[in-house]
């Protein structure tokens, strides 16, 4: 479903010495065996040159954060003795991953707005105006970020939040001009 190839590749162990296993960070290379250096290479030879990039829903790629995220998740339930599922992993990627697109899209409203509207208007229809534009930007930084928010839960916290923030904008001017 979210990995079409798959490579397996095995590794010697890095050396038979318990203080070089136990300081792998910062030992040199010279320390480890050859073999296990030998792997290494045709590894990272492999990802570098022929392996495809990994997509959780045939659209966003699983590279950087996203990545990290997922192998995190998966090793932390196969060391708790919990049935690791990468299917449960993704979902609980996306969770993360699609709150965060709600705290960058808002928090990108929000910053825009504050740079395009100067009080005071002459209309509550300027500010209207302005705020579906940065809506529109802000959509865009979110809907890149997010995936697998099929019902939309997401997406819908983040038009509660543009809300909210637009709402408190207007409060705040309204508190202003009259004292």
């Amino acid at each position: 479903m979210y990995f079409k190839t798959r490579k397996c590749f095995m590794f010697d162990l890095p050396s038979g010495d318990k203080n070089v296993f136990q300081n792998m960070d910062k030992v040199s290379e010279d320390q480890l065996n050859q073999d296990f250096l030998k792997n290494v290479k045709k590894f990272c030879d492999y990802i570098y040159n022929k392996a495809e990039v990994k997509c959780v829903d045939d659209i966003h790629q699983v590279t950087g954060e996203i990545l990290a995220n997922l192998v995190t998740m998966y090793t932390e339930a196969i060391c708790s003795s919990n049935a690791a599922c990468v299917e449960d992993v993704v979902t609980n990627v996306s969770v993360v991953e699609n709150t965060r697109a709600v705290e960058e899209a808002t928090q990108y409203y929000v910053e825009k707005m504050k740079e395009e509207v100067i009080f005071p208007t002459e209309t509550l229809v300027q500010i209207i105006e302005i705020s579906e534009e940065c809506e529109k930007e802000a959509l865009k930084i979110f809907m890149k970020r997010s995936f697998k928010d099929n019902k939309r839960h997401f997406l819908k916290k983040f038009m509660v939040s543009r809300h909210n923030k637009l709402r408190q904008m207007y409060i705040d001017y309204i508190l202003h001009v009259h004292s």
